[in-house]
Formats: C-alpha cells, sequence, structure tokens
C-alpha cells in the first residue's frame, strides 16, 4: 500500500476543498457527453490516455471496473475525489516521485483480480503528449490488452502544462482506440524497443 501521509492542516483541508471545487466545475459536463462509440472491455486491460483529455475518457470508462492512479498532492487528491464520485473508478494515489512503486503494484492486484486500470500516460508533469512507459509496462506484466484512447472534442483549454480540454456540455466525443496485445505469453516485447514506436501510434491516432 502507499504510504500515507499525516494529518492534514486546516490550511491544507482548504486548499483541497478549493480545488475540488475546481474539478467538479472541470468535470460539469461529464455525464452530458455524446460519444460516437462505447467502450466496453471484455476482461481486464490496460488503457492509455492522454492528461488533457482526462474529462472525455473517464466518461468512457464511467461506472466500469477500472482502477485509476492520481497524484499524492493536493492535485491529485482532489481530482481523484471528483472522478470517484462522478464515474466511480477506485483511485489508487501514487506518482513517480512518491508512492509510485506501491501504486503500480496495487493496479497489478487489480488486474490479477480481474479489474481493468486506466493511466494518463504524458502525466502527471508532462512533456505533453510523451508517453511514460507505465501502462505498456503494467500489460506486458500482466498480459492484458493495451488500449490506446484518444477522445477528441470541443471544448475550452486551460493555460496549463497539458493545455486540459474541459469539454463544452453535451459535446459530441469522437473516439479513437488501437489495442496492442500482450496476452500471448509467446509474444516478446522490449518497452525500451516499443514505446517509441507505441508513443508516435498514440499521438497520430485519429489524425
Amino acid at each position: 500500500m502507499a504510504k500515507r501521509k499525516r494529518p492534514l492542516t486546516a490550511s491544507q483541508k482548504i486548499a483541497r476543498g478549493i480545488l475540488r471545487f475546481f474539478f467538479d466545475i472541470c468535470f460539469v459536463s461529464l455525464n452530458t457527453l455524446r460519444y460516437d462509440k462505447s467502450f466496453k472491455p471484455q476482461g481486464p486491460c490496460v488503457v492509455a490516455s492522454y492528461h488533457d483529455e482526462m474529462v472525455a475518457a473517464v466518461g468512457l470508462l464511467a461506472h466500469q471496473d477500472f482502477v485509476a492512479i492520481a497524484s499524492l498532492n493536493h492535485n491529485g487528491s482532489a481530482v481523484g475525489d471528483v472522478i470517484h464520485r462522478k464515474a466511480g473508478l477506485t483511485i489508487i494515489h501514487g506518482s513517480q516521485t512518491k508512492g509510485g512503486k506501491e501504486a503500480f503494484g496495487e493496479m497489478q492486484d487489480a488486474l490479477t483480480a480481474g479489474r481493468s486500470a486506466v493511466l494518463s500516460v504524458d502525466g502527471s508533469r508532462g512533456p505533453r503528449h510523451e508517453m511514460k512507459s507505465g501502462a505498456l509496462m503494467l500489460a506486458r506484466r500482466k498480459r492484458v490488452p493495451l488500449y490506446l484512447v484518444r477522445c477528441r472534442t470541443a471544448g475550452i483549454r486551460l493555460p496549463t502544462w497539458d493545455r486540459f480540454l474541459i469539454p463544452f456540455p453535451f459535446a459530441r466525443v469522437t473516439t479513437h482506440i488501437e489495442c496492442i496485445d500482450f496476452s500471448n505469453p509467446e509474444v516478446k516485447i522490449s518497452v525500451r524497443d516499443a514505446l517509441p514506436e507505441i508513443n508516435q501510434k498514440m499521438q497520430q491516432l485519429g489524425t
């Protein structure tokens, strides 16, 4: 399990409350989005999406048996709470710099138990649309399909590192999905060798 943080101070609780309100606004359109296709995986899998497309990607997976990872900081706590409340996903807290090993282990345990996992593969600090190796490693290690998912829609772009997209209510979402199947144990894939090609595939998906 990821390490527990010390109890929050009053000012930290206020900060998280403000952030939670902000992310509630970001996700206000979640249940109104109109997808051109549904995504209902038939077994455990790993979904890779981009950080700026988080709202639409979460909506695509809402109320399915998915676990998602969020940072241990105030932002991660706030957005994780909103995603859990609005979409029913289970949140595991960790990041590259803190609690990451424990969080990765929890995601492996979830896949072993028959659940699925979703990761924002360029988060939590970027560079924007540059895939990190976590989702690929997870899918390869557990021998489950890796789905590259792009959700393109209209909305407001924030001036953040990822140009985070807040979709307009009732916006149409065009979904592009590509499966990379790691379920065959005879297929040997090097994460280091495969990552640049898969990263390029995801960047170009739907263009």
